[in-house]
């Protein structure tokens, strides 16, 4: 999955370069609005634009306490916007139903470490494809190699 330099020469026999705007994970974490910015700009858009919630996080990742309950919550959406009530779904969530309902369910989900020997063997796999990426985009990610 992590092998972006194929992905992306699938992409250059399609599109000339300049067709295509890369997003680092980096840039979205570090400069969010920088990043709007020249999204903006390539797709021709007003980059003076700023949205209002640039830098709140959405959709964190988290684990059920019960997953049958998320299930069912999941299937219910499904449902009603199959009926046609997709707007009262949506009205629920801007309220903080939503909201209420996942911090009720669930908990953040906790970083772990990578062992040792593993996380070698995953850079084993990808190094090669980073070091393409790199030539391919003039930029240097060796810090995804540490």
């Amino acid at each position: 999955m992590s092998q972006y330099s194929q992905t992306l020469s699938l992409y250059l026999k399609h599109f000339h370069p300049d067709q295509i705007f890369l997003i680092w994970f980096e840039d979205i974490y570090q400069q969010p609005e920088i990043l709007v910015h020249d999204i903006f700009s390539f797709l021709g858009v007003d980059p003076m634009f700023s949205p209002k919630t640039i830098n709140k996080k959405s959709n964190p990742a988290r684990s059920s306490h019960y997953a049958p309950l998320q299930f069912m919550i999941r299937r219910f959406n499904m449902a009603v916007a199959l009926l046609g009530f997709s707007g009262v779904i949506k009205k629920l969530k801007m309220a903080g139903l939503g909201d209420f309902v996942m911090k009720m369910t669930s908990k953040p989900i906790r970083k772990e470490t990578i062992p040792e020997e593993e996380k070698q063997y995953i850079l084993m796999q990808v190094k090669e494809d980073i070091q393409r990426l790199e030539k391919m985009t003039g930029k240097d990610l060796s810090h995804w190699l540490v």
